[in-house]
């Protein structure tokens, strides 16, 4: 079965080692997360694919849900994960 995965945004100075050269298209990872509007500690949704979600990169980019405290944010893509790899082995999402 195909999961989805949580990949969190990383503090500045802990992004590791980042290629010299562009990876599809993007030469500075962390100024292009930076200009979506993601923060350190924002979880962005990937989907069995391999492609990060629109719909759920909007509600992690809402009002709403940046109001939140880090470990809220976290403990909550860490349970809603399950639930979207469940749905998709449904063909609901």
């Amino acid at each position: 079965m195909a999961e989805w995965q949580v990949v969190w945004v990383p503090d500045p100075g802990r992004w590791g080692v980042l290629p010299d050269e562009d990876v599809l298209g993007v030469r500075d990872l962390p100024a292009a997360v930076a200009r979506i509007g993601l923060r350190p500690g924002d979880p962005v949704f990937v989907g069995p694919d391999g492609t990060v979600d629109a719909g759920l990169l909007e509600f992690v980019l809402s009002d709403s849900f940046r109001r939140l405290e880090r470990e809220t944010k976290r403990n909550y893509a860490t349970d809603i994960r399950p639930l979207l790899t469940f749905l998709s082995s449904r063909g609901v999402f």
